[in-house]
């Protein structure tokens, strides 16, 4: 339903569409932090997109508590 993602669009709208943009950004998010190729990416399973995304954040978590407790929090440049 979905259809091809190489970059042609085709009318569509409602649920379609917003599962299009999902998918885009689950695929822009691994392959941005783990640099895979989309092929890659897209003939994996809706759940292990997920799992990768879950792991991945997780990553970025620790990796932030980390940078946290070793500079301390960062000043508001607001003030």
């Amino acid at each position: 339903m979905l259809g091809d993602l190489s970059g042609r669009t085709a009318p569509c709208g409602g649920a379609v569409s917003y599962l299009s943009e999902r998918i885009y950004r689950e695929v822009a998010y691994i392959a941005y932090h783990f640099n895979w190729a989309r092929d890659e990416i897209m003939s994996m399973s809706h759940y292990e997109r997920q799992r990768w995304i879950r792991e991945i954040s997780a990553i970025n978590k620790q990796v932030n508590t980390n940078i946290v407790r070793a500079f301390g929090e960062p000043e508001n440049s607001n003030d």
